[in-house]
């Protein structure tokens, strides 16, 4: 009577799937030893049978710790994805590419409806509003001088300064609400 699927798959170390798989190519599926016999003649992978530790240990990590074996070109520091359905982490290096490409796709989806901006783009933003208010407050001086220059009256000098740096401020405000703007003023 055949071993169930599942016993093999434990017995393996691999996902169900894939002894479905190896049972069509041929894996025996009466025992284990038959079927430990076939996959280590038919299953190109330098990981030993029975075990999910890589029978020469590779100089670098190559594998995430969820995907369940090691394939021989990983293992000998070559391309780290399976190329092969055969392979018992197959299916888990699929789930992982297709996750991060699901979130590379949400990502931009969320950049073109405007919720979800480029770092460099806030850091060069920012870097003009501070430039812009840096240069705004420098002016102060040169703008105020003529007005205060004729002034003796001490409340009279504090209610121009305070008119200017409000004003000041009152543009330098407005500027986190231009932030998208730049390139649409610099078309026209």
């Amino acid at each position: 009577m055949p071993v169930r699927t599942t016993d093999l798959a434990r017995a393996l170390e691999c996902d169900p799937t894939m002894i479905s798989r190896w049972a069509r190519r041929g894996m025996p599926t009466d025992t284990v030893e038959s079927a430990r016999a076939w996959q280590a003649a038919n299953i190109r992978s330098r990981v030993r049978v029975g075990s999910l530790q890589p029978a020469e240990p590779p100089n670098r990590p190559t594998k995430p710790a969820s995907c369940p074996a090691v394939t021989s070109a990983a293992a000998s520091g070559g391309v780290a994805a399976p190329d092969d359905e055969t392979d018992p982490g197959y299916g888990a290096w699929r789930v992982l590419r297709e996750k991060a490409e699901a979130g590379l796709a949400s990502m931009r989806e969320s950049e073109m409806r405007g919720e979800l901006i480029r770092l460099s783009a806030v850091k060069t933003a920012l870097g003009v509003m501070f430039a812009t208010a840096r240069e705004s407050f420098l002016q102060l001086p040169s703008r105020l001088a003529p007005q205060l220059a004729g002034e003796t009256d001490p409340a009279t000098i504090q209610n121009l300064l305070y008119d200017e740096i409000h004003r000041t401020l009152t543009e330098l405000s407005g500027a986190g609400d231009r932030l998208g703007e730049p390139a649409a003023e610099g078309a026209g």
